[in-house]
């Protein structure tokens, strides 16, 4: 900084003010490499004779020509992270003054990145189609710059031959169908990624079998969860099959096994609890395994069928997956009191299923997270079913038993780029007259809601979907908190339906008319669709009342026995059902009685 006096003879002025300048930085130097690995990349420089604390600019090429900064630092190392494997970069930095500034640059550096391993492909499944054919299908690997994966298959012996593919598939695909296999044999395939760099993992758990089999009867069965390749751990693991052929009013039963890969003789799984035993003789079909009995090491795992005739599949098919304490994927564990806590890896790369289960219900949750919905490449997923802390069910509305509190490792809530994760609870139905069991509330009249922190109060956030044939509730969420479904008040009192109609007790067509059994559902005359709330009073055609009944508790559902309020059956004849419900116009429905 400089300031200047004028002097006339020995008198001086006055001092201006001062102009200040910043001298130029020397260029840095000695730019070198601190490590290179698969991924990332550490350098650092010499700051050449500037004083602490200079600014220094970091810069990134794949061809020496066409350069991206990469940091900016007041240090002389830097980081550099997202890096492909068997890949060249270039690194040159320069030094900058507190005016803004450049020098010179110190480099270029080149630097190679080694070769990557990819991680195996995820979720392979095998199954029998007809003609002697086997269907495969498979996630992705989540690791980027795959160009293919590589199927094999034993020869016969029981054991994957890795010595040359079966086939290859560009890294776009992700299902296969094979060519008609020899008959009547179990067929084993695995699967292994393919990284540009010429790296082939080698993986021995992405490994599923099959029969090949000229036609497909009777019932047959797979195991969905756990995925086949993946590690687990816990004292109440999920096994879950889903059906491949017949439906599940053809199944007795369906018996859960495993064994050590390798080995020859399956056992049946002890089931964890009494609630969900092995066999399992109701749909979903599932058991809770406990595995911390066992060594860490890969065994097989598959679901044998068998009909109402007694007849088991002769043929089901297998997945492995590998018991893992320490470095394991999957871990559920018992909380007490019928809760059950899973915690899953996800990855962002790829679409992630979490399905989980508590110890006293039927009711399967399953969380669908998609690619790109996480803000790290990779986190845990936490899912306690029916969670020790829910609240109370919002008023005039039903709980039906499905919850489920769900969080990220990574500390998100919202999920990223507009994503939003699908929550799926299955509800029982096994009568199938849409009433959903347990209650009286019809499926239509279901919903999942969202428990909103902030104002301690659960809200309608998203659209439910109900599918009566699977019998499930889907709800799509942007974020993840706790959630619950319900049944809930139908929007209006003219959705009500009174049937049979007219009622006949005595016809003998139970299609109209049962006489009443508070044990029976479908006796008496029923009034469906009902607000939580509701009053119902029945008049003769000359406006005496006969009978008046109702509810608060939301049970969607009520029943007219045909009697009058002293216990008498009413006479054949037209009735008039006046219902009324807070909020809502008054709704008359004309009855008919025959005996």
């Amino acid at each position: 900084s400089v300031r200047v006096a004028a002097f006339a003879k020995y008198v001086s002025g006055p001092l201006s003010s001062s102009g200040t300048a910043v001298t130029h930085a020397e260029p840095p130097s000695g730019l070198a490499s601190l490590f290179v690995t698969q991924s990332s990349a550490a350098v650092q420089w010499s700051l050449n004779g500037n004083p602490a604390g200079t600014f220094s600019e970091l810069q990134r090429s794949t061809d020496a020509a066409a350069y991206a900064v990469r940091a900016g630092t007041l240090a002389t190392t830097a980081y550099d992270t997202g890096l492909l494997g068997c890949t060249s970069y270039y690194y040159r930095v320069r030094n900058r003054n507190r005016s803004g500034v450049d020098t010179d640059f110190d480099g270029p550096l080149f630097v190679r990145t080694p070769a990557s391993t990819p991680s195996a492909p995820g979720d392979l499944s095998a199954q029998s189609v007809p003609g002697r054919q086997v269907s495969l299908t498979w996630n992705p690997s989540a690791t980027e710059g795959i160009v293919a994966y590589r199927l094999y298959k034993d020869t016969g012996a029981g054991v994957v031959d890795y010595s040359t593919p079966y086939a290859q598939f560009s890294a776009t695909t992700f299902s296969t169908t094979t060519v008609a296999l020899s008959s009547g044999a179990i067929h084993l395939f695995g699967l292994r990624a393919v990284h540009r760099c010429g790296v082939e993992e080698k993986n021995t758990h992405a490994v599923a079998s099959a029969w090949a089999l000229e036609s497909l009867d009777g019932v047959r069965a797979s195991i969905k969860v756990p995925a086949t390749g993946k590690k687990i751990s816990g004292n109440r693991v999920m096994v879950m099959a889903e059906l491949d052929t017949g439906s599940p009013v053809d199944v007795s039963s369906i018996l859960f096994q495993y064994r050590s890969t390798g080995s020859a003789t399956w056992t049946d799984i002890v089931a964890a609890n009494v609630n969900h035993p092995n066999p399992d003789r109701e749909q979903p079909f599932f058991v809770h395994w406990d595995v911390t009995g066992l060594a860490d090491r890969a065994y097989d795992l598959r679901a044998v069928a068998s009909d109402v005739l007694g007849a088991s599949d002769p043929a089901p098919g297998s997945i492995t997956v590998l018991v893992d304490s320490v470095g394991f994927e999957v871990r559920e564990t018992d909380l007490g009191s019928g809760k059950v806590k899973k915690e899953q890896a996800v990855s962002n790369e790829t679409s992630n299923t979490v399905a989980t289960a508590e110890s006293g219900s039927a009711v399967v949750t399953k969380v669908v997270l998609p690619a790109g919905a996480l803000n790290t490449t990779d986190a845990t997923l936490t899912a306690t079913a029916n969670p020790a802390t829910l609240p109370a069910p919002p008023a005039a509305a039903t709980s039906l038993g499905a919850s489920i509190e769900i969080s990220l490792s990574n500390g998100q809530s919202l999920l990223s780029n507009g994503q939003t994760a699908a929550i799926v609870f299955n509800y029982p139905d096994d009568d199938g007259d849409g009433v959903i069991d347990g209650t009286q509330v019809r499926a239509e009249n279901a919903e999942i809601q969202t428990f909103d922190v902030p104002t301690n109060a659960w809200k309608k956030e998203f659209v439910t979907t109900v599918d009566k044939v699977k019998r499930t509730l889907t709800g799509q969420t942007p974020h993840f908190s706790m959630f619950a479904a319900f049944g809930v008040q139908a929007a209006n009192l003219d959705a009500i339906r009174v049937y049979p109609n007219p009622y006949k007790p005595n016809g003998g067509n139970a299609d109209e008319g049962r006489p009443f059994s508070r044990a029976d559902p479908l006796s008496g005359v029923i009034f469906d669709n009902l607000p939580a709330v509701v009053t119902i009073k029945i008049y003769t055609l000359t406006g005496r009342l006969v009978s008046e009944f109702g509810t608060t508790a939301g049970t969607g559902a009520l029943q007219w026995d045909g009697k009058n309020d002293s216990g008498e059956d009413v006479a054949s004849g037209g009735y008039f059902a006046v219902i009324t419900s807070p909020g809502a116009s008054t709704v008359v429905k004309k009855i008919g009685v025959i005996r």
